[in-house]
Formats: structure tokens, C-alpha cells, sequence
């Protein structure tokens, strides 16, 4: 996926992003209220818990990441400079519904970043992945995503009761999508 907007450009992972990523991913301010596992099925957990090779390791599992056969997982780079920022990607939840996961770097935050990069990615991966809902799963005590996430057209998620989301834990789910 290769998708050019005004101030963001989202296209794959390559190995030279190791670095950048590793040290966005462990900023407290990025990844505080994040929770995601070291590798696919292991156990949640806040990212900015992730031992330093935990975070390289996290990257090379992100870069091999795939839904139905197509990379899922990749960098957000700032359109003016070309500096890896952050990260954007999907997993699958059921043949209508996509996850949500992305992050920038806590320097772009405040400035509308989130907003643009959720609404240059979302309609794509809907169409790339061939389902109808994208499905943002923001922590309550991450305002600053939610509204991100509601100014790029998601909308409070009619599946907010569905188990598999144990939401127990202050989250909050937002859905893009067709209907």
C-alpha cells in the first residue's frame, strides 16, 4: 500500500525504519496507553512495557504481518521531510470487520496528523482487505485518539458489545464503514 496525502505518506515497512520505530514505539507519551502483543496470539500487553528487544522484535513480527495474503502493517512517513513518524495498520477481526492499530511520534501530536492518516488510510484498507467496517479500539483516557478518530468519520461502534473486545478495561470502539 503506497497512499499520498497532504502532510502524510503511508507506505510499507522497510528494515532501514528498525530504529525510528523501536524509539517512537518506546516513547511513554506514544505507546502509554497502547496494548498490543510481542507476537501474534502471545499476551497483551502496554507496549511502552516492551523490553528493547521485545520493540525490535514487535517490528520484524509487524513487517510480516498479513490479511489474506497482503502486508497489513506499515510506516507513516511526514510528507514534507520523509521522516518515519509512525505506524498504521489493520488485523483481522471476522470477514466484515478490520482492527485498527496506529501511532505517530508524540512531536506530531497537536497538529491534526492523526486525523489526516486515519482518513487517507481508511477507505483503502477497507477496499484492500475487502471488508465492510474498520473498527478503532481507543482508550478512554486517550482523548486526544478519539477525537482523531471521530473527525476522520468514525462513528461510535454498534459492535461495542461484542465479548471479543473486553472492554472492561476503559476502551472505547469507533467504526468506519459501509453499510
Amino acid at each position: 500500500m503506497h497512499l499520498i496525502g497532504e502532510t502524510v505518506c503511508i507506505r510499507d515497512l522497510r528494515a532501514k525504519d528498525e530504529s525510528a520505530f523501536c524509539d517512537i514505539l518506546a516513547d511513554h507519551r506514544v505507546s502509554g496507553t497502547l496494548r498490543g502483543s510481542v507476537r501474534l496470539g502471545g499476551p497483551l500487553r502496554l507496549l511502552c512495557e516492551l523490553s528493547p528487544s521485545e520493540r525490535v522484535e514487535k517490528f520484524h513480527n509487524s513487517r510480516r504481518l498479513c490479511i489474506d495474503g497482503q502486508s497489513s502493517a506499515f510506516a507513516v512517513e511526514d510528507c514534507t521531510s520523509g521522516a518515519f513518524i509512525g505506524s498504521i495498520g489493520s488485523y483481522d477481526i471476522d470477514r466484515k470487520r478490520l482492527g485498527l492499530s496506529y501511532w505517530i511520534a508524540s512531536s506530531f501530536h497537536g497538529r491534526g496528523i492523526g486525523t489526516a492518516l486515519l482518513k487517507l488510510y481508511g477507505r483503502p484498507a477497507l477496499k484492500r482487505f475487502g471488508r465492510r467496517y474498520l473498527i478503532a479500539n481507543v482508550a478512554l483516557d486517550n482523548p486526544a485518539s478519539a477525537a482523531a478518530v471521530r473527525k476522520a468519520g468514525f462513528q461510535p461502534s454498534r459492535f461495542a458489545d461484542d465479548p471479543g473486545f473486553g472492554l472492561t478495561d476503559g476502551r472505547q470502539l469507533f467504526e468506519l464503514g459501509f453499510d
